[in-house]
């Protein structure tokens, strides 16, 4: 089973926690687990340490070239590398530089590689293109299951 991510990148305290949680749980259901992220700020990178943590081989997505001037800080930038260092695959998209529609093609990468799409989501429109609404209406169109975690008493973005 390969599981997919999307979701936003700005989490609460409380969403982290709840959605680490659940994460957890659905993965040690599936022994033969697979993950895909694009390791960006926030839930991939949530994903991506989770299932790292549960031994889950994970494959990167990487939108484009230069991808790395993307992190809003040095310590972002960091646990991207660290996390990236212990995928066991990854790939880079055929972008020469970060912009919506590497954004866009990635998460429909990372949608069309899963079997499951995991939307770490508070169910609103995507506010950009590429946003995580949008690779849920993909992976839907695709066929796809999506398991949205998010708590319902959790402040909405």
């Amino acid at each position: 089973m390969t599981l997919g991510i999307s979701g936003h990148q700005e989490l609460s305290a409380e969403v982290e926690a709840f959605v680490k949680a659940r994460l957890l749980a659905e993965l040690q259901s599936l022994p033969e687990a697979l993950c895909v992220s694009s390791l960006a700020v926030g839930a991939d990178q949530l994903f991506a340490q989770t299932a790292l943590a549960c031994a889950t081989p994970l494959h990167v997505v990487v939108p484009c070239q230069h991808y790395e001037e993307t992190f809003p800080s040095p310590q972002a930038l960091a646990q991207y590398q660290r996390l990236r260092a212990q995928a066991s695959s990854a790939e880079t998209l055929d972008y020469d530089r970060p912009g919506t529609a590497a954004f866009l093609a990635a998460g429909q990468r990372v949608a069309d590689l899963s079997d499951k799409l995991v939307a770490i989501w508070d169910g609103k429109p995507a506010r950009g293109e590429g946003g995580t609404a949008d690779i849920v209406a993909y992976a839907q169109q695709l066929g796809k299951p999506v398991l949205v975690l998010w708590p319902s008493a959790a402040p909405q973005h």
